[in-house]
């Protein structure tokens, strides 16, 4: 997950919120990319067949 939201932010882009924990384990992060549009990341967790 850091790796993607470092990617955005190398791009250009920001990191808008997260990542953090959800209720069932993964995380979930917000960027926005350079043309502003706001994208959601998820990383499952091993739990959840990632």
């Amino acid at each position: 997950m850091a790796a993607k939201i470092d990617a955005v932010v190398q791009a250009g882009g920001e990191a808008v919120l997260g990542p953090f924990p959800t209720p069932d384990g993964q995380l979930f992060a917000w960027v926005r990319d350079v043309a502003g549009n706001i994208i959601g990341l998820l990383q499952r967790s091993q739990a959840n067949g990632a």
